[in-house]
C-alpha cells in the first residue's frame, strides 16, 4: 500500500489510510461476525429481543437482563476483538471510564465484561435517534435548537474531560436525541486517560475522519481541545446540513483538515455570518487558539445566535457572560470581520460614561448652586465601571445548574 505524504507535514498517513480499509471492511464484515437471531435468544443473563444497530465495532441490542429484570441497550462486539489484547484492554478502560461518569448526558454503564467470548457493555437504554439519522432526514436544524442540543452535549464533555478522559470520537452517530428533545453522548469506546500513550495500534485510533482534529492526524497531543474541534464539526454540520469538508476519499479529508480553512457557515446561510467567528475558533488548527472547554464553544454560539459576538472568556477561571455587556471573544485573522468591531464598541461605551460624568457633575454643581446649605450632606455619586461577571445568572457551561446541565447555552428544557 502506498506511502501518502502530505506538503508540510514530515509523517506518513499510511496508518490513517489502513485503519479507514480496515474500518470499512469490518463494516461490510458487521453483520457476518453475528448469528445472533433476536427472539429471545439467551446471551447469558440477557435475551436479546432486538438489533439496533451495527457496524464495524460491534452490535447494539434491545435486551433483557433476567437478573435485573430490566431492558437494556446491549453493545455485543466481534469475538476478533476479544481475541485483540491490545483491544482489550482499551475495551475495560472504556467501561471503567464511563461508568465512573454521572453526568446526565452521558449514557450510564450498569456491566460490562465477557460472555461466550465476546465483550459487552450493558447500557441504559435510550429511546431516541442519532443526530446523523435525524440530520440525513432534516437537512439541518434551526440555529436555536443546534445550539441547544449541543450546550447538553458540550455539559457530557465537560464532566468527561474534568476527569481526565477525552472520548475523541464526538459525531452525529454518537449523539442521541429523544423525542423530548433530551440528548445524550454515547460510545465512549475510544475514550482514553489525557496524555495517555499505552495505546497507539491502528486499533485504537477508532475515529471519524470528517470530524477528526489536526493533532489527532499528526501525532500531536490529544486532548480536551480535539474534543471542541470535533464538536465544532457537529454545529457547523447541524447549521448548514453539510460536513464541514466535502470528500469521498480519507486523502481528502485529511488534506482538508490539516491545510483548508476552517468553513464559514454564512457562505451557506447568510443569516448565520454571526457563527463565522465561532466555527473559525472552534476549528483552528492549532488547539492553543480554539476554544479551552466544550462549554465555552457553545456559550459563543449563544451568543452567536443573538446576533452578538461571543464573550471573552477567562482562561484562569470559570467562565461567565453578560449577554447584554459581553466583550467579543479573539477571532482568527481570517475570520474577523472588516466592519465595525470591538474597537467601536469600546468607544461607544467610554462616549456613553464621559455623557454620564458630565450629566452628574452638572447636576451636583446646580444642586450644590440653588441649595441653602453651604454644604451637601449627600456624597457625589461615584462612577465606576460595572462588570460584565456580577450577576450569578449568568454562568455558562463551565458551572453546572442544579440538574447537572449546562445552563448558558440552553435555550429550552430538555424535557
Amino acid at each position: 500500500m502506498s506511502t501518502v505524504i502530505f506538503s508540510g507535514v514530515q509523517r506518513s498517513h499510511t496508518i490513517w489510510i489502513e485503519f479507514a480499509e480496515f474500518r470499512r471492511r469490518a463494516e461490510r464484515r458487521g453483520r457476518m461476525w453475528y448469528s445472533y437471531s433476536v427472539d429471545g435468544t439467551p446471551f447469558g443473563r440477557y435475551r436479546l429481543l432486538e438489533l439496533l444497530g451495527a457496524g464495524g465495532m460491534g452490535q447494539v441490542y434491545r435486551a433483557y437482563d433476567t437478573e435485573t429484570s430490566r431492558t437494556v441497550a446491549l453493545k455485543v462486539l466481534p469475538r476478533e476483538f476479544a481475541h485483540d489484547e491490545t483491544y482489550r484492554e482499551r475495551f475495560r478502560r472504556e467501561a471503567r471510564a464511563t461508568a465512573r461518569l454521572t453526568e446526565p448526558h452521558i449514557v450510564p454503564i450498569h456491566a460490562y465484561g465477557e460472555i461466550d467470548g465476546r465483550l459487552f457493555l450493558d447500557m441504559r437504554l435510550v429511546e431516541g435517534a442519532d443526530l446523523g439519522t435525524l440530520l440525513a432526514a432534516e437537512g439541518r436544524l434551526p440555529a436555536a435548537v443546534a445550539v441547544e442540543r449541543l450546550g447538553q452535549i458540550a455539559g457530557a464533555l465537560d464532566a468527561a474531560h474534568a476527569a481526565g478522559l477525552v472520548h475523541r470520537d464526538v459525531k452525529p452517530s454518537n449523539i442521541l436525541v429523544t423525542a423530548a428533545g433530551f440528548a445524550y453522548l454515547i460510545d465512549f469506546g475510544i475514550a482514553v486517560a489525557a496524555g495517555d500513550s499505552a495505546l497507539t495500534t491502528v486499533g485504537s485510533a477508532i475515529g471519524t475522519f470528517a470530524y477528526m482534529a489536526p493533532e489527532r492526524l499528526t501525532g500531536g497531543v490529544c486532548d480536551a481541545r480535539s474534543d471542541v474541534y470535533s464538536l465544532s464539526c457537529v454545529l457547523y454540520q447541524c447549521l448548514t446540513g453539510v460536513r464541514p469538508f466535502p470528500g469521498d476519499s480519507v486523502e481528502q479529508l485529511i488534506t482538508a483538515h490539516l491545510s483548508a480553512p476552517p468553513p464559514r457557515p454564512s457562505a451557506m446561510d447568510a443569516g448565520l455570518v454571526a457563527f463565522d467567528a465561532v466555527i473559525a475558533r472552534g476549528m483552528a488548527k492549532d488547539s492553543t487558539a480554539r476554544y479551552d472547554s466544550a462549554g465555552e464553544l457553545l456559550v459563543a454560539a449563544g451568543a452567536a445566535l443573538e446576533g452578538a459576538a461571543g464573550p471573552r472568556f477567562s482562561r484562569t477561571g470559570p467562565t461567565r457572560i453578560n449577554p447584554a455587556g459581553a466583550r467579543a471573544a479573539p477571532e482568527p485573522d481570517a475570520a474577523r470581520p472588516k466592519s465595525a468591531g470591538p474597537g467601536s464598541r469600546d468607544r461607544m461605551s467610554t462616549t456613553v460614561i464621559v455623557i454620564v460624568l458630565i450629566a452628574l457633575i452638572t447636576g451636583w454643581v446646580l444642586y450644590d448652586h440653588y441649595s441653602n446649605r453651604a454644604h451637601t450632606s449627600n456624597p457625589v455619586p461615584s462612577v465606576t465601571d460595572s462588570p460584565t461577571t456580577e450577576t450569578s445568572d449568568t454562568e455558562t457551561a463551565t458551572t453546572e445548574s442544579p440538574s447537572g446541565v449546562p445552563t448558558a447555552p440552553r435555550l429550552g428544557s430538555p424535557g
